[in-house]
């Protein structure tokens, strides 16, 4: 089961710092937002579509139940002297008023927890999933991170076919996307590996980096290609015929 660690919140940080995922995660999400607009990004995590998104909307509330989490995306907030971004650890399930936009990342809801979306959104469930494995060929069959593995999971395939059976509005935009891992020293990526590669032995995992592993101006950095969809699911019309 997956839990965070500071190494992993600080690979994540990294991440999405150097790439600019969310910021391009965000363009896909802006149009259906309202200056006027509450948003609640549920399963936050370190609140990277929460930043993306605050200077569209009125006002952000982050939760997440890990308060490792929430206490980094804390610092991050503070950091970036984003001012309209609340967060609280706290299960989503147990969120008690009502949101212009619900938004999360890689988490499922829209199958599992349908009935409480609909109860806790006015507009729109903005939904960001995986469309497949992570990178491309050898290195995707590879990387094997807990919440980023479909089986079993709600993903753009699951979740399309359920709004579709259901008759529920929604649109979809679908992307590949830059989401690697930049690392300070060589040896980093090292642990990097042992942490979410399924490579066996010290020997293999060295040739993988030889192979793969990219030496940039004062830093090292490992490609990925992040295969997502973003839905945008019409909660007003969908209580018309989804009651």
């Amino acid at each position: 089961m997956f839990a965070w660690t500071d190494q992993r919140l600080r690979w994540l940080q990294d991440a999405i710092d150097y790439t600019g995922y969310y910021d391009e995660i965000a363009h896909y999400i802006r149009p259906c937002l309202s200056p006027a607009d509450s948003l609640c990004e549920i399963g936050c995590g370190l609140a990277g579509l929460s930043l993306a998104l605050a200077d569209a909307v009125r006002d952000v509330r982050a939760v997440d139940v890990n308060p490792l989490a929430v206490e980094w995306a804390d610092a991050v907030i503070r950091d970036r002297r984003t001012e309209n971004i609340e967060t609280a650890v706290m299960d989503w399930r147990n969120i008690d008023r009502t949101y212009d936009v619900v938004a999360f990342s890689y988490f499922g809801a829209v199958q599992k927890e349908w009935k409480k979306l609909e109860s806790i959104c006015r507009k729109y469930v903005v939904a960001v999933l995986s469309a497949g494995a992570s990178g491309l060929g050898f290195a995707g069959r590879l990387y094997t991170p807990d919440w980023d593995d479909p089986n079993g999971r709600e993903t753009v395939p699951t979740v399309r076919a359920f709004l579709l059976e259901q008759d529920v509005p929604f649109t979809l935009a679908e992307q590949e996307l830059e989401f690697g891992q930049p690392f300070s020293q060589r040896e980093e990526a090292m642990d990097f590996l042992d942490c979410y590669y399924k490579i066996e032995g010290e020997t293999a995992k060295r040739a993988y980096l030889d192979e793969n592993l990219e030496e940039k101006d004062g830093f090292w950095y490992l490609p990925k290609r992040k295969r997502s969809g973003v839905f945008i699911i019409d909660m007003q019309a969908a209580r018309q015929v989804f009651p």
